[in-house]
């Protein structure tokens, strides 16, 4: 799915894209730098989408495929942006402590 027209050739895109995966899903699951891995995840979504995804649309754009792949994928940006504005409001981990501690729901608390 890594266009011809890519430099570096498409293994290079698969390692790069994977390890950004991991390193999101490290930062965001541990709160170092959880914000800024939700923005980046969500950046990378959006790249992906302009320069692999869109070009399928105007090349068939009578293709049903194209299209549902184009708002997966935005579907996914918005997501990871959702999380980092969540994560941004509710505090990071280890520099406020608990970041669950502001809601209604905690360990403390019981619902009758």
């Amino acid at each position: 799915m890594i266009p011809a027209w890519m430099p570096l050739g498409a293994v290079f895109w698969i390692v790069v894209s994977g390890v950004a995966f991991v390193l999101a899903g490290l930062g965001i699951v541990s709160g170092v730098l959880d914000v800024l891995a939700a923005r980046l995840l969500a950046l990378m979504f959006f790249i992906f989408s302009l320069v692999v995804l869109l070009p399928l649309i105007f090349v068939a754009p009578r293709n049903h495929i194209s299209w549902g792949a184009n708002i997966y994928n935005l579907s996914a940006v918005a997501s990871a942006w959702i999380m980092a504005e969540w994560l941004e409001a509710h505090g990071r981990a280890g520099l406020r402590g608990n970041r669950f501690e502001g809601d209604s729901i905690t360990a403390g608390n019981t619902i009758a």
